[in-house]
């Protein structure tokens, strides 16, 4: 059967392979394309993105994804008017004017840092706790009509909090981009300010904590466990360590981001591998030098005696 690749709706479209290569699944089609829009659609509004939002869509299953402009979204695409045109339609659109108005407030309030706060203290804690409370239902002892109210529960949850995900991008991706952009106005390469960023969110750095620490706990032990119940059988607390990070870490999906992928407490081998391979990460000279070379707007050099004048840069 020959496949028919219609555009979604007016404008440009582009195939994103970012998240899925391959066919998503009719669920997390509805779940993106209701979620996506919707919640950059929210973090262009409240940042002054001068668009509104970013569109999800699929075909054959394939996402694909285009800008929608403020102006003029839903007619077919053509090509943008003369530049002096299109500079008095930015200053007269009351749209245009009010997200103008709202970027220059971003970039002085910085309000990333607030929602940056708030997240790491309760924000991630709240949303964790709403997971697990759907997570610990036992399936097996659900009724047919239990089954699918639960699953209705868990696809508005997920609608919900995608959305969040979204909206929350604009707080973190963000002042990343505007990171970037100022590096190379200090005469740094973004390519040196990158590492900086590593270890730095506890969404990422926290769970290697943790299994640096089981496997610590192993190597005392003298045991090299090649099997889930080995490992378990080192100690009660490596045990509890286990159980601990499976708690939080066992039920994503570690294939793809779809409902036919594979989550990690799924394979159990990966996971003993994962904690038997889990290392400290020391980046360079080190995250603590290297980021206060960079305050100084100064490039860490190969010399480690040797000292380079700097000007100050202006950080955000």
């Amino acid at each position: 059967m020959a496949l028919t690749w219609t555009a979604p709706g007016p404008g440009h479209w582009a195939l994103d392979r970012s998240h899925m290569n391959r066919s998503a699944t009719p669920i997390v089609q509805d779940i993106m394309t209701r979620s996506a829009a919707a919640g950059f659609r929210r973090t262009f509004r409240d940042l002054g993105v001068p668009a509104d939002t970013l569109q999800m869509e699929f075909v054959n299953g394939m996402t694909y994804t285009r800008l929608r402009p403020l102006v003029g979204a839903d007619k077919p695409a053509k090509k943008l008017p003369p530049l002096p045109i299109l500079k008095v339609l930015v200053r007269l659109h009351p749209e245009m004017r009010r997200r103008s108005k709202t970027a220059a407030r971003t970039m002085i309030a910085r309000p990333w840092r607030t929602v940056v706060h708030d997240w790491e203290h309760g924000g991630r804690a709240a949303v964790e706790a709403e997971n697990l409370v759907l997570q610990d239902v036992a399936l097996a002892d659900l009724s047919d009509i239990s089954l699918v109210d639960h699953i209705k529960r868990v696809i508005d949850h997920c609608v919900k909090k995608i959305e969040l995900h979204f909206w929350l991008h604009g707080f973190d991706m963000g002042p990343i981009g505007v990171l970037l952009s100022d590096a190379r106005s200090w005469g740094l390469d973004p390519v040196e300010v990158i590492p900086l960023l590593e270890g730095a969110s506890p969404s990422t750095s926290e769970p290697l904590r943790l299994l640096v620490g089981i496997r610590r706990a192993v190597d005392a032990s003298g045991h090299r466990p090649a099997t889930m119940e080995a490992l378990r059988a080192v100690s009660p607390a490596v045990s509890a360590d286990l159980d601990a990070y499976l708690r939080f870490r066992g039920a994503r999906l570690f294939s793809r981001y779809d409902l036919d992928g594979v989550t990690l407490g799924e394979i159990p081998d990966v996971v003993v591998s994962t904690v038997m391979t889990a290392e400290d990460r020391v980046v360079g000279l080190g995250l603590a030098e290297l980021t206060e070379w960079a305050r100084a707007g100064c490039r860490p050099s190969t010399e480690p005696s040797s000292t380079i004048a700097c000007k100050r840069p202006v950080m955000r």
